[in-house]
């Protein structure tokens, strides 16, 4: 069972069941409405944009009546009923479990533990033995040029560590044009 409660102002609904809560604004329900008014019968398209409903609009009622909320909006005085499973299945306030970023399989995100192996080498070496050459010197995994993928991610650590250096950055590029 849900429940329904209105903040003063009318620009929220709070919906409660099911274990859980979540805030609705008024613009964003006016704007997921289903109605006749709203969303075309047959085919569900959007008959109004965001920009046909007023910017100070405002919820005067909500009620639950037969397992569907009920709201009145104003200035419209349209009354339009919600489902409340499909309001909490599309709830925007809610706390998800996301990944901070993706990341190959394998791969090691870059972290202050890190630090004391970051890449460092002789620029002089480098003009003089390449950055490749430099690069095996230091027994480091190749990236797999054509493939564009990494074979390790210490290799996309040591890129990283090049990007802060224009002249090896450089160097990279002039190499990989050639292939």
């Amino acid at each position: 069972m849900f429940q329904a409660n209105l903040s003063p102002d009318g620009d929220i609904v709070t919906l409660s069941g099911d274990g859980s809560t979540a805030r609705f604004h008024a613009i964003w329900l006016r704007d997921n409405a289903w109605d006749d008014a709203t969303r075309a019968p047959g085919n569900g398209q959007r008959l109004i944009a965001l920009r046909d409903i007023d910017a100070g609009i405002k919820i005067t009622e909500a009620r639950m009546t037969e397992g569907q909320l009920h709201l009145t909006f104003a200035p419209e005085n349209r009354s339009i009923a919600y489902d409340p499973a499909w309001l909490m299945a599309h709830s925007y306030d809610r706390a998800e479990g996301r990944a901070p970023g993706w990341l190959a399989d394998g791969a090691e995100a870059w972290d202050a533990s890190m630090m004391d192996n970051v890449p460092t080498g002789d620029f002089a070496a480098v003009q003089r033995n390449g950055v490749i050459g430099w690069h095996r010197s230091r027994a480091m995994a190749l990236p797999s040029w054509k493939t564009g993928r990494w074979r390790t991610a210490r290799c996309s650590r040591w890129l990283t560590s090049l990007a802060m250096c224009g002249a090896l950055t450089m160097a990279l590029n002039s190499r990989c044009a050639r292939r």
